[in-house]
């Protein structure tokens, strides 16, 4: 697809923003990891995914050795429907294969928004958290930095004089909430950062960056929002820790093949989420201004908290 979408979400997951060899705030999560792509878009943003993801989605990228499987995308259906069995039944039969999805953008419609395949059993569904306060300095052009960005006069006055709103202790209003299903099952799992990300723009001919970003004077990348934004954090994360694990680096952080593992993926989720920190902000209803506070650690808006790999 040409949208742009998914070069996107792809730096933030493995991206190198390669400034002379130095590690910059710009790099993916997991940079220079390698990747395996799918595209399941057409040239006019529409997608067609496959009708067995077990089958012809999810092997070819397991046989090239990927254990993280990233995905930011998602149907319109809350059941738990053919597209939620397949990821089921994949993970089932391969236990180190991690699927990390998007849980969706629907929250203003209330609750059972998470979107199908993001609530199925097995997966890791992500949901959005807000990005840092001096992220949205940042989009509209209140602070000098490397990247600015322009807002109207409205929105740079909405930032500047809501601070309590701007801040990665609340839930993105839009990331859509649990429970998922008639068992009531804990969605999402998880939240991470997912609004105004800057990450790659596509070179290609598209029609994606609305808000562009200027690099020393290049176009290089864009901001995007979204629980598609959300999940490649997450993944990127599942990734290091899997590293960790595989190097044998627990307990002192040294590689010791002697102590490596192959984690499974449950293990890899379990950690993730028992490191997750809970959200002590809110949510802002449906985006209005009527803030709801978490309730209690562990919920269906945030799920275990907010993504902390250091935990």
């Amino acid at each position: 697809a040409r949208s742009g979408h998914g070069t996107h979400v792809v730096g933030s997951l493995t991206g190198w923003a390669d400034r002379g060899g130095i590690p910059g705030k710009y790099d993916g999560i997991a940079q220079r990891a390698r990747l395996v792509f799918t595209d399941l878009g057409d040239q006019y943003g529409d997608l067609y995914p496959p009708s067995d993801l077990a089958a012809s989605y999810f092997p070819r990228p397991y046989e090239y050795g990927a254990r993280v499987h990233s995905d930011s995308w998602g149907g319109d259906s809350t059941r738990y429907d053919s597209l939620c069995e397949d990821v089921d039944r994949f993970q089932f039969n391969n236990p180190d294969f991690l699927y990390v999805i998007a849980a969706g953008n629907t929250g203003t419609a209330g609750w059972d928004t998470v979107a199908t395949p993001g609530n199925a059993k097995n997966g890791l569904s992500v949901g959005s958290q807000y990005s840092t306060y001096s992220s949205f300095e940042h989009k509209c052009g209140i602070v000098d930095d490397q990247v600015a960005m322009t807002c109207s006069a409205d929105g740079v006055d909405h930032v500047t004089n809501h601070p309590d709103y701007f801040t990665s202790n609340n839930l993105a209003c839009y990331s859509s909430l649990g429970p998922s299903g008639p068992d009531h099952r804990l969605k999402p799992d998880i939240v991470a950062p997912g609004h105004y990300v800057v990450s790659a723009r596509s070179d290609g001919d598209n029609n994606s960056p609305t808000d562009q970003c200027y690099e020393l004077g290049n176009s290089w990348a864009f901001i995007e929002s979204g629980t598609s934004m959300a999940a490649p954090g997450v993944a990127g994360s599942a990734i290091l820790l899997r590293q960790y694990l595989t190097e044998g680096r627990w307990p002192d952080g040294k590689p010791n093949n002697a102590r490596g593992i192959a984690p499974s993926a449950a293990l890899l989720k379990a950690l993730l989420l028992a490191g997750a920190t809970p959200l002590d902000g809110g949510v802002f209803w449906r985006c209005e201004d009527s803030k709801i506070s978490m309730p209690g650690d562990v919920n269906y808006y945030a799920g275990f908290g907010g993504l902390t790999l250091n935990a």
